[in-house]
């Protein structure tokens, strides 16, 4: 839900009181949402996430919640937050709305769908930083929602990927219908795709802010050597584990903080 802050950021704005508190009560309201949406997907899922050597401890899979239960707190939830979404800017109430719908979908038939799945999946994240821009009225750059898209492209494939590991029961029934072979190729191309977007819209926010390029530039090195990190260790990375367990290795979040320090510098030193 961080991802909200984005448009923030790279429109100047995040030393700013009044738009940083209109992107923090959107992050609020967003994890209320997403809350919710993440109830509902446990729920569906809890026969098989008993099976899941990490999932099983989850509240809703070890039988500590019961399932009317969870559901009538996901309701809650959202019975909360969408209103005051509305009433803080209409077109994020829309996108909150639309993605609450999405991740019901998702949870209930979208998942069992293959290449549909995974087209899916980035456009949770998409929607968070397209949110992000709406509820502070600023564009988002085409370039930094296909970056979006095709970064979180990179994290969906990877996660099939390592799921292909586990024992046939705690599986997604979508597994069986891809090839190991082919979600491997997947992962290359949308890293490859997610770099050259993160190029395409680093050279197109120089040339429209007058920024400092050399940082810039150069926090394009990072991302690669990121994405090759993550990529490499996908890839090789046997038993299985949990991606997120990935993304929390040492080196790579050395590395995501020198990118965070170099893309964010030339907005806010001249």
């Amino acid at each position: 839900n961080t991802l909200i802050f984005a448009p923030l950021i790279f429109a100047g704005l995040l030393l700013e009181p009044a738009p940083f508190l209109r992107a923090l009560a959107a992050f609020s309201l967003f994890s209320l949402t997403s809350s919710a949406g993440y109830i509902v997907n446990d729920i569906a899922d809890r026969e098989r996430d008993r099976l899941h050597p990490l999932k099983r401890g989850r509240p809703i899979a070890a039988g500590l919640v019961p399932g009317r239960v969870a559901l009538l707190a996901a309701t809650a939830l959202a019975a909360v937050a969408l209103p005051v979404a509305f009433r803080l800017s209409g077109a994020f109430g829309a996108i909150l709305l639309v993605y609450l719908a999405l991740s019901v979908g998702y949870s209930l038939f979208l998942k069992r769908l293959p290449v549909v799945e995974l087209a899916t999946v980035p456009l949770f994240y998409l929607g968070r930083v397209w949110a992000g821009a709406l509820v502070l009225t600023v564009p988002l750059s085409v370039y930094l929602a296909a970056t979006t898209y095709l970064g979180a492209l990179v994290v969906a494939v990877a996660k099939r990927l390592q799921e292909e590991k586990l024992p046939p029961a705690a599986r997604g029934s979508v597994l069986v219908r891809y090839r190991t072979s082919a979600l491997r190729t997947a992962l290359f191309l949308s890293s490859a795709a997610a770099l050259a977007a993160y190029g395409l819209w680093v050279i197109h926010i120089i040339q429209e802010r007058s920024l400092a390029p050399l940082p810039l530039l150069g926090s394009i090195l990072f991302v690669a050597l990121g994405l090759w990190q993550f990529v490499s260790r996908v890839a090789t990375t046997r038993p299985y584990q949990d991606v997120e367990a990935v993304l929390w290795h040492p080196l790579l979040l050395a590395t995501i903080a020198i990118w965070l320090v170099m893309v964010t510098l030339p907005f806010y030193v001249r």
